[in-house]
């Protein structure tokens, strides 16, 4: 987005093997649509995102669909398609690594945040940059899904 305040969410791969994603589906808060979203990709530092091990910037977008509203947001449900991203898994123990997607909505307003949930729990919570990254709340995730083999 417009601003230095980010989100990532945690994917974690098995044990012995890897996971090549190849699409998103998120929830993001935004109104005007959504124009560009770019992906970072990084390593895990103790449950946090740590190091940037890859980014795409303009994924393709292949469908964004207003599915409600609440805090005088759209809440946009945003279908991308990004170049497949290899994250290794290690031998022997799960590998976590963290997603955070640049979204920017299409008034350019900077006013774009990934709708988090307390109804369901895959992995870490969802992590925020504010001048370093911290999980603001032990119950929240993001709303997404990882796609890919």
């Amino acid at each position: 987005s417009a601003s230095a305040f980010m989100t990532a969410n945690d994917v974690t791969v098995a044990a012995d093997t890897d996971f090549t994603l190849s699409n998103i589906t998120a929830s993001i808060f935004a109104n005007g649509g959504i124009a560009s979203v770019d992906v970072n990709y990084y390593d895990d530092a103790a449950g946090l995102p740590g190091t940037l091990i890859g980014s795409e910037a303009g994924v393709t977008i292949d469908n964004q669909t207003v599915i409600g509203s609440n805090f005088g947001f759209d809440v946009n449900e945003v279908e991308m398609t990004v170049t497949p991203f290899v994250f290794s898994g290690q031998a022997g123990t799960p590998t976590t690594y963290w997603i955070e997607l640049s979204v920017t909505d299409g008034g350019g307003t900077g006013s774009v945040f990934w709708v988090v949930t307390s109804s369901t729990m895959e992995g870490h919570p969802s992590a925020q940059f504010d001048a370093g990254w911290t999980i603001p709340d032990p119950l929240m995730d993001g709303v997404y899904i990882w796609e890919g083999t």
